[in-house]
C-alpha cells in the first residue's frame, strides 16, 4: 500500500510539471491563433472543436472510470490475462462507439449548422473518431496507476496543435486548422499505443457484451454524468449560437472558456490520480485515511482555486487584450466569473472523487444534472441582456449549484470537514482591498506578486499549509520515506 500511495504521489508531481507545460501552451495558442484568425473564424473553429469534444465524450460509456475502478484489481493480483480480457472487450466497444458518434456528428452538424463547409465537419468528424477511440489506451494507463501518462494527453495535444493548427490556417485557412487537430490527435494515439503494448502485448479488439454487462453496469451509470457533463461544456457556444447567431460572440466566450477549461481540466487530472489508490484504501477499509486525504486534496485544490481567482481579478483586465489582441477585450470581463468558479470546482471535484470510490454514480449524475439545468435557465435569463458575459456568470452559477448539492450529498456518506475549504477561501478574502488599487499592467502585476507573497506567508504563519507537510510529500515524491498519514504531518 505505501508503494502504491508513493506511486500516487509520484505521478501527482509529475502531472504539476505537465500542467505548467500545458498551461504554457494553452497561454501561446491564445496569444497566437485567435489572434491570427479573428472573431469570425475562430468563433467558428471553437464552435466547431467544441462539438467534436461533445460528441468525443458521448462515446465514452464511462470506461475511463470502469478501469480506473477495476484495473486496479486486476493488477494487484497478477491477473494478467483478466487484465488484458477486460482491455480488449473496453476498447471493442470504444471502436464500434466511436465510429457511430463521428457518423452521428457529421449527420447533425451537416443539418444545423449549413453555413459551414462540408468538408471542415467531414475533417471534424475524423476528429471524433480518432480522438475517442484511441482514449482507450489512455483509461488503461490510469487503472495501471500511470496517471502521470495518462494526465499527458492533453499537454501533447497543446504542444502539437501549437506546433501544427496555424501553419496549416495558414495554408488552407479552417480546412488546414481542422487537418492539423486530425493529425494531433493521430500522433497522439499512436504515443499512447506505444505506451499501452508492454501490458497489454496481445492487443486486439473484442466485443461481448454478456461479459461487459456488470462492468457496463457501473460505468454506464457514471457515463450519464459525463454525458450531461459535455453537453454542459458545448453549451456556452451552443446558447449564444442559438440566442444571437454572432461568431464574434462565440469567439468572446471560447476564448476566456479555453482558459477555464485549461484549469479545469488540470484539476480533474490531478485528483483522478488519485482514484486507484483511494479505491484500495476503501478495498481495504481504511476509511479514517481515506477521509484525512480527502481533506488534504480540498484543501490544495482551494488554495489553487484562490490563486486562480485573484491572478484573474487583479490582472485580466489587461492581460486578456495584452495576449489576444484588442478584438478581445470584452473576453476579460468574462475570465473574471469563469476564475471565480474554480472555488466552487474544489468541493466538487473532491465529493466526484469520493462519489467515484464509493461507487454513488447517481449522486454525479445528479449533480450533473443540477449544473445544466442552472446553466440554461441563468444563461437564458442573462445572455439576451449581457452577451458572453452572461454565459460566463451563468457557468459560476451553475458550477457552485452543483458544488453544493454533491458536497452535501458526499458528506452524508463520508464525514470530511469543509474547514479545509473555507480555510484558504476565507484567507484569500483578506486581500480583496488590493482591488482598489489597481491601475497599469505592471502595478496590478506587482499587487499580485505582493498577494501571492503574503497568501503564501500567511498559509504557513496559521499552519493552514506546515513546513513538515510540503516536506513530506517532497520526500514521498523522491521515494525516500513511507507516505505518511495526514495525522503524522
Amino acid at each position: 500500500m505505501i508503494s502504491e500511495a508513493k506511486t500516487t504521489v509520484r505521478n501527482v508531481a509529475w502531472m504539476v510539471m505537465q500542467q505548467g507545460a500545458n498551461l504554457l501552451s494553452a497561454a501561446l495558442f491564445a496569444a497566437i491563433l485567435p489572434r491570427a484568425m479573428g472573431p469570425d473564424a475562430y468563433g467558428r473553429y471553437n464552435l466547431i472543436l467544441s462539438l467534436c469534444s461533445t460528441f468525443a465524450v458521448l462515446s465514452a460509456l464511462g470506461l475511463t472510470e470502469t478501469m480506473a475502478r477495476y484495473i486496479p484489481g486486476f493488477a494487484a493480483a497478477g491477473d494478467q490475462d483478466g487484465l488484458q480480457r477486460l482491455f480488449q472487450h473496453m476498447l471493442g466497444l470504444r471502436v464500434v462507439a466511436s465510429l457511430l458518434f463521428a457518423v452521428s456528428y457529421l449527420v447533425i452538424t451537416t443539418l444545423w449548422l449549413r453555413e459551414l463547409d462540408s468538408l471542415l465537419l467531414l475533417l471534424a468528424a475524423g476528429v471524433v473518431l480518432l480522438r475517442a477511440s484511441m482514449q482507450a489506451f489512455f483509461g488503461l494507463l490510469l487503472g495501471l496507476n500511470r496517471a502521470a501518462r495518462w494526465a499527458s494527453r492533453d499537454v501533447m495535444h497543446g504542444w502539437l496543435s501549437l506546433l501544427l493548427v496555424l501553419p496549416g490556417f495558414y495554408l488552407a485557412g479552417l480546412r488546414g486548422a481542422l487537418l492539423a487537430v486530425v493529425l494531433t490527435e493521430l500522433i497522439v494515439g499512436l504515443v499512447a499505443l506505444v505506451w499501452v503494448m508492454p501490458h497489454v502485448p496481445r492487443l486486439r479488439a473484442r466485443l461481448n457484451l454478456r461479459y461487459l454487462a456488470p462492468y457496463l453496469a457501473f460505468g454506464l451509470q457514471f457515463y450519464v454524468g459525463h454525458l450531461i457533463t459535455n453537453v454542459y461544456a458545448s453549451s456556452g457556444q451552443t446558447l449564444l449560437r442559438l440566442v444571437s447567431g454572432d461568431y464574434g460572440q462565440i469567439a468572446q466566450y471560447g476564448a476566456a472558456y479555453r482558459i477555464f477549461t485549461t484549469a479545469t481540466m488540470a484539476i480533474y487530472q490531478f485528483t483522478m490520480a488519485f482514484a486507484p489508490w483511494w479505491a484500495a484504501l476503501l478495498t481495504q477499509r481504511r476509511t479514517d485515511l481515506l477521509r484525512q486525504w480527502a481533506e488534504r486534496l480540498l484543501k490544495w485544490l482551494s488554495v489553487l482555486g484562490t490563486l486562480g481567482a485573484f491572478g484573474a481579478l487583479l490582472t485580466a483586465r489587461e492581460l486578456v487584450p495584452l495576449v489576444l489582441g484588442k478584438a478581445y477585450a470584452p473576453a476579460a470581463a468574462n475570465v473574471v466569473p469563469l476564475s471565480l468558479a474554480l472555488l466552487a470546482l474544489a468541493p466538487s471535484r473532491v465529493a466526484s472523487l469520493l462519489a467515484l470510490t464509493y461507487e454513488r454514480p447517481r449522486v454525479e449524475v445528479v449533480a450533473h444534472t443540477v449544473r445544466l439545468l442552472t446553466f440554461w435557465v441563468v444563461g437564458l435569463l442573462l445572455t439576451p441582456r449581457m452577451d458572453s458575459l452572461g454565459a460566463c456568470l451563468a457557468v459560476l452559477i451553475a458550477m457552485s449549484m452543483q458544488s453544493v448539492y454533491a458536497t452535501w450529498r458526499m458528506r452524508r456518506v463520508v464525514r470530511y470537514s469543509l474547514r479545509m475549504w473555507a480555510k484558504p477561501v476565507g484567507l484569500g478574502a483578506l486581500f480583496l482591498p488590493l482591488l482598489w488599487l489597481r491601475g497599469m499592467l505592471w502595478t496590478n502585476l506587482a499587487l499580485y506578486a505582493a498577494f501571492l507573497f503574503g497568501y503564501i506567508a500567511l498559509l504557513f504563519l496559521l499552519r493552514i499549509v506546515s513546513p513538515d507537510e510540503v516536506r513530506a510529500i517532497w520526500q514521498a515524491v523522491r521515494s525516500r520515506a513511507t507516505l505518511p498519514t495526514p495525522g503524522e504531518i
